[in-house]
């Protein structure tokens, strides 16, 4: 589990235009959950220490920040890297549901990056 503080404007900003978790037909790896906005990953970086984050979340983390919003350790933009891609591969498979699931459309599609 992720355990994260994070200010409400941040999470605001940057669930606009992410997947929450339940547009999933199945509940989404916790791996490929971002602990900053609580949406699925886009456009993952990984830090040193291991942890994966959305690209516009951990970049806006960074601009006020100089940690790991996960562990705390120290952390700076430029140490970030691509996931591997077996985590975009990861990503590319999981389903997700009509924007019109909620008026009866049981269609899904794969989520591609």
């Amino acid at each position: 589990m992720h355990h994260c503080n994070n200010p409400q404007g941040l999470i605001l900003l940057v669930q606009m235009a992410k997947y929450e978790v339940d547009r999933f037909e199945s509940p989404p790896d916790p791996d490929l959950v971002c602990c900053i906005c609580q949406c699925v990953l886009d456009k993952p970086l990984q830090s040193p220490c291991q942890h994966v984050f959305c690209k516009v979340c951990i970049e806006t983390w960074l601009t006020n920040r100089k940690n790991c919003p996960n562990c705390r350790k120290s952390l700076r933009i430029s140490k970030l890297k691509p996931v591997i891609p077996i985590v975009r591969n990861m990503i590319n498979r999981l389903i997700i549901r009509c924007d019109n699931y909620s008026h009866g459309c049981i269609e899904g599609v794969k989520l591609e990056y």
